[in-house]
């Protein structure tokens, strides 16, 4: 099965990729195993992944990575989701937020722009919008380590854009 990932979960999984590398907290079979398939899928059936050290998108196209901006929302396999999560550390495990003050919205597949409840078309692309919810969770900065509120563009103590 896949599970909807946004591009920061995803750069903060590449991050705790290259953590778990650099501290051999993952022997280097595991590690190559768990790698090979950080790729996510957007909702063409286009394959991207980040960078573990730059942190740099890429798509796979016609067996070549090239360069780009993927869209915000991506599925990743939900077993190297859950490899990765494990591997976060505290300070970077993402943080789920009370169960009363969830956002719960619809994502876009196409543009993964957030879609207001009840509406069937995107507003930013104007895609026919899927009725899957996703559940957006507080998050730590990557630059200070507060906890950002779900749904955050930007960090609250710091400023950054997420």
């Amino acid at each position: 099965m896949k599970q909807l990932v946004t591009r920061q979960q995803m750069e903060a999984f590449a991050r705790n990729l290259e953590t778990a590398k650099k501290s051999q907290a993952l022997p280097a079979e595991e590690f190559n195993a768990l790698h090979a398939k950080f790729g996510a899928e957007d909702a063409a059936g286009g394959v991207w992944t980040v960078g573990i050290h730059t942190t740099k998108w890429h798509r796979l196209d016609s067996g070549k990575w090239t360069p780009g901006n993927p869209p915000d929302s991506l599925a990743l396999d939900e077993q190297v989701v859950e490899a990765l999560q494990k591997l976060a550390t505290p300070s970077t495990r993402t943080q789920p937020v009370n169960s009363d003050a969830e956002l719960s919205v619809t994502i876009c597949a196409r543009c993964g722009a957030k879609v207001k409840a009840g509406k069937t078309f995107c507003s930013a692309c104007g895609s026919p919008v899927s009725a899957l919810p996703v559940t957006l969770v507080a998050r730590p900065c990557p630059r200070c380590g507060q906890t950002v509120p779900a749904g955050k563009k930007f960090c609250t103590a710091c400023g950054m854009r997420l």
